[in-house]
């Protein structure tokens, strides 16, 4: 059975190298979620990959959260898109 990880704020822009502010973005826009462990907003370790694609967007692309946000939705649509596209193959 795993074990259930969190990462608390602090220690993902020690780690990153990030500021808060980014962060914080992050979560207005809705890219990522928080929970709260422990009185500390903390993330799940499993939206890791996505905060780092998130990352690489905005630091080495210079793309702004929102433009980030726009870039997920597409993404998103693009997957169920691909999904639908399978099952529909997989009918014929």
């Amino acid at each position: 059975m795993s074990q259930i990880r969190f990462l608390s704020i602090p220690q993902l822009c020690r780690h990153y190298q990030l500021e808060v502010n980014f962060l914080e973005q992050l979560i207005e826009y809705g890219l990522i979620e928080t929970q709260q462990v422990e009185n500390q907003a903390c993330l799940h370790d499993d939206a890791l990959p996505a905060l780092e694609k998130y990352i690489r967007l905005h630091y080495e692309l210079d793309i702004n959260p929102e433009g980030i946000q726009v870039i997920a939705q597409l993404l998103e649509r693009i997957q169920r898109m691909e999904s639908e596209l399978h099952l529909l193959k997989a009918r014929l």
